[in-house]
């Protein structure tokens, strides 16, 4: 499991299914298929669209990073969750007054 780092989505996965969490509607999304010669272990991170992935080759038993690009709509930098975050931040700044 990972969580982006304004926590608008966590990320985890299930075989070679990534399934991805939006925390703010709490709704999973659709799920994506990453394609690898290998098992799955976990989501290491995620970069801008860019999504890595720990995973051991079944044949030779060897560890490999993969990474996949990511739809707009799961990322964290994209146009929603940027106006969410804002829309989040200004609620927390009213609370504290």
């Amino acid at each position: 499991m990972y969580s982006s780092d304004s926590f608008s989505f966590v990320y985890f996965t299930f075989g070679n299914v990534i399934y991805v969490l939006d925390t703010c509607t709490m709704e999973l999304r659709e799920p994506l298929t990453i394609e690898v010669i290998g098992r799955v272990y976990g989501v290491v991170g995620v970069f801008e669209r860019m999504l890595t992935v720990w995973c051991k080759d079944y044949k030779d038993g060897n560890y490999f990073w993969a990474t996949t690009l990511l739809p707009e709509e799961y990322c964290t930098n994209s146009k929603e969750a940027k106006e969410r975050d804002n829309v989040q931040t200004l609620q927390d700044r009213i609370k504290e007054v």
